[in-house]
């Protein structure tokens, strides 16, 4: 695996905890379209990788 999809998994991973955090205080519309878009992204670079 290269060393950009590494680092673009680490940024997915960060992200997605930043929305679990913001979905547990209760920001829901932010927290979902965080999540939302770190899915999109994983989602992207796992066909560019397969």
């Amino acid at each position: 695996m290269a060393l950009a999809a590494i680092l673009q998994l680490g940024v997915i991973v960060l992200l997605a905890a930043l929305s679990a955090m913001l979905l547990f205080v209760g920001a829901f519309g932010s927290g979902a379209v965080i999540a939302s878009a770190a899915s999109v992204w994983f989602w992207r670079l796992y066909r560019a990788h397969t």
